[in-house]
């Protein structure tokens, strides 16, 4: 039997095992990561807006079934020989995953405690002004403003923005339509508003260090070791989503168990990272033109706790 080994315990490093468990049994999967609850980051917009409650976005690693749990932090990676030091010993594999969640300079954004600190903040302003720059996780920031928009319909809700990649650019042109329908002006800022709020920066864990070979979806660094979730999303320079990261995560699990369907994952695989990126864009298109971003995160939340 091979040895799957997955570093991290962010969600779609869950999802993940619980996937490769589900295709196959020719896979023993281990999860390294720090036994404890933690909320599912993506889910937190949705208990800002009350559409759902904060026990239902909380979850452990020890919950995953039929998975090898190392509750230890990783200390270093061999790429090549695809093993992962923890407490002073290795731990080998003949697939390394790491699907650790993207370094973020503040982390109050991805934690329950500091949503909740941030809702009461809010509680005593008049407007709600963000401000966003740099590598900013985009999409969900933007669910994140909806979902203040909803939990005060009476506030004024705003979106600024200063230096941003193209891609997120294009991104925000998406959303702009389905922003204004809610009430949520977005326009440029050459500086940070005084009072505006300042969402986080995102870049990459420095845990991984240079990625040698780059993929659409999800990304190599030596034979068998390959980055998953909002860690690739991050490199690859692509707004950072969770429904692009369940995406990835579908593909690799697929792509791992040989279960690829060749009329329809496989041409993803072989995109360009130009066509991905019009891909996602058009993805993303369909997903909002049609329903409103903070159900697709409940329904994704929903999915998720039931994988």
């Amino acid at each position: 039997m091979r040895r799957l080994v997955i570093v991290g315990g962010s969600p779609m490093a869950i999802l993940l095992a619980s996937l490769v468990r589900r295709l196959t049994d020719s896979y023993e999967v281990v999860l390294i990561e720090r036994a404890g609850d933690r909320p599912v980051a993506f889910a937190l917009p949705l208990v800002v807006a009350n559409v759902a409650d904060a026990s239902e976005v909380m979850y452990n690693p020890r919950e995953v079934r039929g998975v090898s749990l190392v509750d230890a932090e990783v200390e270093a990676v061999d790429y090549t020989g695809r093993k992962v030091q923890v407490d002073g010993e290795r731990v080998a594999g003949d697939v390394l995953v790491l699907a650790v969640e993207t370094a973020v300079d503040e982390k109050a954004f991805l934690d329950l405690g500091g949503m909740l600190d941030l809702v009461k903040v809010a509680e005593s302003l008049d407007t709600l002004s963000f401000f966003m720059s740099g590598a900013t996780p985009l999409a969900w920031f933007v669910e994140l403003a909806l979902a203040f928009r909803r939990r005060f319909p009476d506030k004024t809700v705003e979106i600024r923005y200063g230096e941003v990649s193209p891609e997120a650019s294009q991104y925000l042109n998406i959303y702009a339509g389905h922003l204004k329908s809610h009430g949520i002006a977005v326009s440029s800022a050459t500086r940070r508003p005084r009072g505006a709020i300042k969402v986080p920066v995102a870049r990459p864990n420095t845990l991984l260090g240079q990625v040698s070979v780059s993929l659409p979806f999800f990304e190599v660094h030596g034979d068998g070791v390959h980055v998953v979730g909002e860690e690739a999303c991050t490199r690859l320079s692509i707004p950072i989503s969770p429904h692009f990261g369940v995406l990835q995560t579908y593909l690799l699990a697929k792509h791992l168990t040989g279960r690829i369907d060749r009329r329809l994952d496989k041409p993803l695989l072989a995109s360009t990272r130009e066509e991905l990126a019009r891909k996602f864009l058009a993805f993303l298109e369909t997903v909002v033109g049609g329903t409103d971003p903070l159900h697709a995160l409940r329904n994704l939340l929903d999915a998720w706790r039931h994988r």
